[in-house]
């Protein structure tokens, strides 16, 4: 089974580690933490494999690259989805999760004596925080919904979420 999947890859990219790591360090999930070992795997791209520093360049810079466009998109989408009825439940769901982490966040945060300033760089630590562990669901595409979620606004949602994931990346890279 699993030469069968090394093989569809390989067929897929036509052995192209690099443009198969771009594209993998993309998707939701997978993203940084799964691209980079990929990129680099021997036993899918024998002699093609990445060095370590490319494939963490390569699936940082990708996985970095969708982080604007969610940004400015999560709330329309959500909203779209919401009222489509196809997809109302899928909206709802996703926000209702979102949320959830959301009101996690801020019941950590929330102290009467803070200032504005204050409670929205705790929000974004939290964001930071949440997006460099290197585990599922925490990575650029959740994190990005959930620092719009918790208002952090478009430049500083980009700084923090692209940073975490730097950071994520470079962990899984070294261990």
């Amino acid at each position: 089974m699993i030469q069968a999947i090394e093989q569809f890859f390989y067929t897929l990219f036509g052995g192209n580690s690099f443009v198969a790591t771009l594209f993998i360090a993309i998707v939701p999930i997978i993203e940084v933490k799964g691209a980079i070992p990929f990129g680099m795997s021997q036993s899918i791209w024998g002699e093609n494999a990445l060095a370590p520093f490319i494939s963490y360049l390569s699936a940082s810079i990708s996985s970095c690259a969708i982080v604007p466009l969610l940004a400015l998109l999560y709330t329309p989408i959500i909203k779209w989805f919401k009222n489509t009825r196809l997809f109302r439940r899928l909206g709802e769901k996703i926000e209702k999760r979102i949320s959830d982490k959301k009101n996690k966040v801020d019941s950590k945060i929330n102290n009467d004596n803070q200032s504005g300033s204050k409670k929205l760089w705790l929000r974004a630590i939290a964001v930071f925080a949440f997006v460099s562990i290197p585990s599922p669901f925490t990575g650029v595409w959740t994190g990005t919904c959930l620092a719009v979620a918790l208002g952090l606004g478009f430049w500083l949602t980009c700084l923090v979420v692209i940073l975490a994931n730097c950071l994520a990346g470079l962990i899984v890279t070294l261990f």
